[in-house]
């Protein structure tokens, strides 16, 4: 899979394209991720041209994955900031991981540490 084949493979699965300009990456997709109860997260996806802080770089495209879980402890709506990184671009130096991948992640963790909704409906 190339840069343009995963950028599409976002798109295709509900990812929004917006302009980032809080880390100044090429651009911020963004996921809501809920369900019939209300919104768990947003998982937002960073990509970053590498070619521009490395010339040289043998992997030229990077994508980031964050999320940001909520957690109400007697009443302070704390936050845990959660990143996840994988090779999502072929290469030949480090076996590819996928956009599913990711998100099973991000879905286990919530279950697990029993995060709260952002929102319930």
């Amino acid at each position: 899979m190339d840069k343009e084949e995963f950028i599409k493979e976002l798109l295709d699965n509900g990812y929004q394209k917006f302009r980032d300009n809080l880390k100044n990456s090429e651009a911020l997709y963004q996921k809501r991720v809920s369900d019939d109860e209300g919104i768990k997260y947003f998982l937002n996806v960073y990509h970053w041209n590498i070619k521009k802080l490395d010339p040289n770089t043998p992997i030229p495209h990077s994508f980031h994955f964050e999320v940001q879980f909520y957690k109400d402890q007697e009443a302070k709506e704390n936050t845990v900031n959660v990143s996840f990184h994988g090779e999502f671009i072929d290469n030949e130096y480090r076996p590819t991981t996928t956009l599913q991948d990711a998100e099973l992640f991000f879905e286990g963790m919530f279950d697990k540490m029993k995060f709260e909704y952002r929102e319930k409906y």
